[in-house]
């Protein structure tokens, strides 16, 4: 089975059909090297059922066109960071079977990974979206750290299986995207949070959530005044 490939000026499309199985996108990948250079010419890209392989490195590249990469599998490295997406990134089903850096990646419209998975480490460091970020599964840790969510993150049936899962310093929301809908705040590492954030049938199995920051020492002081508590009520019920 051959994939429908179509390669013009404005455009690079490849697509296998839907029932294809695993041995056929084995026998028809398509290279990183050609995907990026397709994207580096600011032509629009479409790739759907198929195997990409090669390091996928688009850092401080300067994204003009729409990206699709549909139930596809990105076997080499991935390495986005610093990149600009100015149109809507679609990562639909696709798995990441490497580690993936997109530290700093900007994107100005919304970025689907619904029912994608990342079976490395994900790095999503200063990250700022100004549409709505569409969660997908994460089988190591995913680091959100001081990243930027305009509008919201949808987490619909996601799970974070292993390592971390690191919010500390995100801001989701803004004051502008939230009207009128009643808003909630939280505190990271003292900063205040606004929060646009939903998780519908998702499972957070990994080992440290970092969301709240450092909420250690709230836990100990309490712990102790707890004990401080008990030694005073026995303290006070001996006495009379």
């Amino acid at each position: 089975m051959q994939p429908l490939k179509e390669i013009t000026p404005l455009l690079l499309s490849y697509v296998l059909p839907d029932d294809c199985s695993e041995a056929e996108q084995e026998a028809n990948p398509i290279t990183a090297e050609e995907v990026v250079e397709a994207i580096k010419g600011g032509k629009a890209v479409e790739i759907k059922n198929a195997l990409i392989e090669g390091v996928f490195n688009l850092k401080s590249v300067l994204v003009e066109g729409e990206i699709t990469l549909e139930r596809t599998k990105i076997r080499g490295a991935v390495d986005w960071s610093y990149a600009t997406f100015k149109k809507v990134l679609t990562l639909t089903g696709s798995t990441f079977e490497n580690d993936a850096r997109l530290t700093a990646v900007a994107a100005e419209k919304d970025i689907f990974l619904d029912e994608a998975a990342f079976l490395g480490e994900a790095n999503f460091l200063d990250l700022a979206v100004t549409g709505v970020f569409y969660g997908p599964r994460f089988k190591r840790g995913a680091i959100f750290s001081r990243a930027i969510f305009k509008k919201s993150i949808l987490f619909i049936g996601s799970t974070f299986e292993e390592g971390e899962a690191n919010f500390v310093g995100a801001r989701i929301g803004s004051a502008e995207s939230a009207r009128p809908r009643r808003r909630s705040r939280l505190k990271v590492l003292g900063r205040g949070l606004l929060v646009n954030l939903h998780a519908q049938r998702s499972l957070f199995r990994c080992w440290r959530l970092f969301w709240l920051g450092a909420v250690t020492p709230i836990g100990g002081v309490a712990f102790l005044l707890g004990w401080l508590i008990l030694t005073w009520s026995i303290w006070k019920g001996s006495s009379s």
